[in-house]
């Protein structure tokens, strides 16, 4: 009599090299730190894991096949579409920032690529800023940093009207406590670090 225990049942292959790809997209986008190189790399992950999806799919019929292929094909699809769009987008601000050498900028990756990070310092001044928020292909920022002393209070009326600002680091001497405050008071969701400043003492 064999009483030797049977082994476990093993995750079919299929389900772990689809787990594999998305594990290999992820830490591409994460790990490389340019988007020149991590992007590229994690569309070919993307493609592979999207070949062997619709692959995988025709095991359930001709018609759920065609159904998924043509699915992927237009998520595949859209996603270029868009991927091209904000690149072409990101190289013309790049351009129209070339004037401003103490400018930089961000971009967020997901769920798609924009620009979600300004940070100016050096020589620009509030118009400066003022020309660079305006530009429609900053109109998604999140977090800006404020790090030039040509930069004063009025500075912050401009910012005050960034739509989906979450952070905004200032290490500005022209810039007053009472201008900072102010701004806190008045966008309660966005996060203000005002760096050296103790502007909440008791």
């Amino acid at each position: 009599m064999n009483d030797s225990v049977p082994p476990a049942k093993k995750a079919s292959t299929g389900f772990r090299a689809l787990r594999n790809v998305v594990g290999i997209i992820i830490l591409l986008l994460v790990l490389v730190p340019r988007p020149t190189i991590g992007l590229p790399l994690a569309a070919i992950a993307a493609f592979v894991g999207v070949i062997y999806l619709a692959q995988r799919s025709f095991r359930w019929g001709r018609v759920f096949g065609g159904i998924v292929c043509a699915v992927l094909l237009l998520v595949v699809v859209g996603f270029t579409v868009v991927a091209v769009s904000a690149y072409q987008s990101h190289q013309q601000l790049l351009a129209k920032l070339a004037e401003h050498r103490h400018a930089s900028v961000g971009v967020a990756l997901w769920p798609y690529p924009f620009v979600d990070r300004l940070s100016v310092s050096g020589s620009v001044r509030d118009d400066d800023l003022r020309s660079m928020i305006e530009m429609p292909e900053l109109q998604l920022l999140q977090k800006l940093h404020l790090e030039s002393d040509n930069l004063t209070d009025a500075c912050l009326k401009d910012v005050g009207g960034i739509r989906d600002l979450q952070l905004l680091f200032i290490d500005v001497r022209a810039i007053t406590d009472e201008a900072i405050l102010d701004f806190e008071r008045d966008h309660p969701d966005c996060r203000v670090i005002a760096y050296g400043r103790n502007l909440h003492a008791q």
